[in-house]
């Protein structure tokens, strides 16, 4: 291999490093510059909205003064119990549920109420934000008693941009701007004259 040829080599080497390493570079920036939806945020508007029907059913019971139980996970579900008795009546908890569960929070959700007493299902309904809500046993009123709810949601609507899938876009660009150089490189290490005896 002659003089100029190994300085074409290694002239040819040290770009592929340049655009190898900027390739990296590209890609660990915008993976900093990349912010992922705050699914934590988005976990404590659906707290929120569990507690705040929490509040109209203690409201409907004309009781103002007791605090709104802790919502806990149980299962898949959020859940608010109520270990002292209230008058839940599906009317009120399904317009509560309406108004607090939005498409921001959840496309669909499954409000549940289930008896202490018993641990079993005494009344559920389906929120559907994408159809018509067909609420069931509505005007029927379940009498005083201990009664949990649960809260059980699906898909949350996101608006997504160009600049959310950013990353996308700039990793791909990156893999490609690697993989053209990578050949580029290879071709030109390969059509070195090889070295005769």
């Amino acid at each position: 291999m002659s003089v100029k040829s190994s300085f074409t080599f290694l002239k040819d080497l040290n770009m592929s490093r340049l655009f190898f390493s900027g390739a990296i570079v590209l890609i660990l920036v915008s993976a900093l510059i990349y912010q992922s939806p705050d699914d934590k945020y988005e976990d404590k508007q659906l707290h929120l909205a569990v507690r705040a029907i929490g509040d109209e059913l203690l409201r409907y019971n004309h009781n103002e003064d007791t605090p709104v139980p802790p919502v806990f996970q149980k299962s898949s579900d959020l859940r608010l119990s109520f270990d002292f008795p209230i008058e839940i009546n599906p009317d009120s908890l399904s317009l509560s549920a309406l108004r607090f569960l939005t498409p921001e929070i959840a496309k669909q959700a499954i409000v549940n109420v289930y008896s202490l007493d018993s641990d079993e299902m005494v009344y559920g309904f389906e929120i559907d934000h994408q159809k018509e809500n067909i609420i069931p046993c509505l005007g029927r009123v379940l009498p005083k008693a201990n009664y949990e709810v649960g809260v059980t949601v699906q898909g949350i609507e996101k608006n997504e941009s160009l600049t959310t899938n950013f990353p996308s876009f700039s990793t791909a660009g990156a893999s490609l701007l690697f993989i053209i150089l990578g050949f580029s490189f290879l071709k030109s290490f390969l059509e070195q004259p090889s070295i005769g005896c």
